[in-house]
């Protein structure tokens, strides 16, 4: 009897380290699991912030290509500009010499 008294003591020692381990076990999965839903959530604002930025690159892109045209055209201009003024210069200096000849 005393063995068997023994025995169940034993087992309910057993027992009661097992239920233990399970709660044990039963937490990690819950803390691993509520790592997994924060991850989740970090990477869903990090795709966000990805789209966000992928589309603030773009808009920049687009601008910088806008800024690329006008610089063109606007040096094409100047060109004209400068060209037209050294033809008019020209002219003028032609006529002053034409009245100092005459």
């Amino acid at each position: 009897a005393a063995a068997r008294g023994e025995a169940a003591q034993e087992q309910a020692a057993r027992v009661a380290q097992l239920q233990t381990e399970l709660a044990e076990s039963y937490k990690r999965h819950a803390d691993s699991s509520e790592q997994v839903i924060v991850a989740r959530d970090r990477q869903a604002k990090a795709d966000e912030d990805l789209v966000v930025a992928k589309e603030a690159l773009v808009l920049a892109e687009r601008e910088r290509d806008d800024a690329i045209r006008r610089g063109d055209a606007l040096a094409s201009e100047l060109e004209s500009a400068r060209a037209l003024a050294e033809a008019t210069e020209a002219e003028a200096a032609a006529r002053a010499r034409d009245k100092e000849d005459a």
